[in-house]
C-alpha cells in the first residue's frame, strides 16, 4: 500500500471516528457506561450505527463477538469501506476508578487502528485523557480484492 492510500484510509478513519463518537460520549455522561456499538462507513459514503440493543443474555464480549461477525460479513459482501468497534475496558490494575474507552477502527485498504482514551467519572461528567492510537491487525475487514473504494469518498 502506498503512503498516500495508507494517509487517506487513515483520514477516513479518523472521520467515521468523529462522525459515531457521539454515542459513547452521551452514554457515558448519562450512564457512565454503554453496551459496545459499531459503525460503518458504507460504500456510498453515508456512515451508520449498528446497535445491539441492551439485552441483559448477552456479555459485553458476546456482543463484541456479534459485531465484529456481523462486520465481516458486511465486509465479505463488499458493503462496508470501514468500519468503528466502541467498547470500554479496565484501566491500569490497582486504579479501579481508571476506565478506558477502546475503538477498534479498520479500513476496507488494509489499514487498522486501535485507539484507546483513558476517561474517569467526577460526579455526572467525563473526563477524557489522551487519546493513544496504534496500529493492529485486521481482524473484520476483508483486504479488497479490487480497489473500488474511492480514495476520496465523501461521508454522509
Amino acid at each position: 500500500m502506498d503512503v498516500q492510500t495508507k494517509e487517506t484510509a487513515i483520514e477516513q478513519l479518523h472521520q467515521l471516528l468523529a462522525k459515531s463518537l457521539d454515542r459513547a460520549d452521551s452514554a457515558l455522561q448519562v450512564e457512565g457506561n454503554f453496551v459496545p456499538y459499531a459503525a460503518v462507513i458504507r460504500r456510498d459514503g453515508v456512515v451508520k450505527k449498528i446497535v445491539l440493543g441492551k439485552d441483559k443474555s448477552l456479555s459485553s464480549e458476546q456482543m463484541l463477538h456479534v459485531l465484529r461477525e456481523s462486520l465481516k460479513k458486511l465486509a465479505q459482501k463488499g458493503g462496508i469501506a470501514a468500519s468503528a468497534i466502541y467498547y470500554t475496558g479496565a484501566g491500569a490494575e490497582g486504579d479501579e476508578e481508571a476506565k478506558i474507552l477502546v475503538v477498534e477502527l479498520e479500513h476496507s485498504r488494509g489499514v487498522a487502528l486501535i485507539r484507546m482514551t483513558p476517561y474517569q467519572m467526577e460526579g455526572e461528567k467525563v473526563l477524557f485523557g489522551e487519546a493513544v492510537e496504534t496500529e493492529s491487525e485486521l481482524n473484520v475487514m476483508v483486504r479488497p480484492k479490487d480497489s473500488s473504494v474511492p480514495a476520496e469518498m465523501e461521508l454522509k
